[in-house]
């Protein structure tokens, strides 16, 4: 079994990322800016079998993923920035990858 960390684990991606990283038998380490917020941790966690990160900056949610598992097996970056808005219909960039 891995450990994988997942960030914005209730944005973009992090539900279904999440809920497949644990289907598959991961164990789950999980950054949300909402995670601040220990009722927002705790309701994470009976929603999902995972541990939801107190820290919040790089550094600190390494610091604590590292003391509490140890180095994870894989980090699931699941960031866009910055978010663009499109109307249904708009026509993606097209590239010219000759």
């Amino acid at each position: 079994m891995s450990l994988v960390l997942l960030t914005n684990a209730r944005q973009y991606a992090g539900p279904g990322a999440v809920a497949s990283l644990l289907h598959d038998g991961h164990t789950v380490a999980c950054h949300d800016a909402s995670f601040v917020d220990v009722s927002a941790r705790a309701e994470f966690q009976e929603q999902y079998p995972a541990h939801a990160l107190e820290a919040q900056t790089p550094e600190t949610v390494h610091a604590e993923v590292v003391a509490r598992w140890g180095i994870p097996d894989a980090v699931v970056s699941n960031d866009v920035h910055p978010i663009v808005q499109n109307e249904v219909g708009t026509s993606a960039p097209s590239w010219d990858l000759q």
